[in-house]
């Protein structure tokens, strides 16, 4: 029986490739989840430092922690773009724009504020892109 060997094989070959398939893009979510979250916290480890220095007002380590972010940033957003809604990157921007202008003028509370903000926008977005029941449903 030579043609009971062929109708199991088409079925079966469709099956490992579905299978291939699924666990490329399964290892492909769990990498970009980690890449985001890695990116994420360095991030917020410099918004810290940042906050730190504002409380403490030392504008001149302000505006270099401000730099050391825009500068991480720059190299982080072209990633999360892909992965995100773009109005949360536009958020981002927009809030650092404005902490960028707070730090400047030195304007202790509204650089507070906007740190406190945007250090939100970045913390939530590693966690919005994470696979969970209640994000696919």
């Amino acid at each position: 029986m030579p043609g009971e060997g062929k109708e199991i094989k088409g079925p079966l070959v469709s099956v490992i490739a579905v299978m291939i398939l699924a666990i490329l893009m399964i290892g492909s979510c769990i990498y970009a989840g980690s890449r985001l979250s890695g990116s994420s916290s360095e991030l917020t480890a410099i918004l810290e430092k940042l906050e730190n220095d504002i409380l403490s007002s030392d504008w001149e380590s302000a505006e270099k922690n401000s730099r050391d972010f825009e500068e991480k940033w720059s190299g982080t957003k072209g990633f999360w773009a892909a992965l995100t809604d773009h109005s949360e990157i536009d958020n981002i921007e927009h809030t650092f724009s404005r902490l960028k202008k707070f730090v400047q003028t030195k304007d202790t509370s509204l650089a507070l504020a906007e740190v406190s903000v945007l250090n939100k926008f970045i913390s939530h977005i590693p966690d919005n892109q994470r696979i969970t029941l209640e994000n696919i449903f």
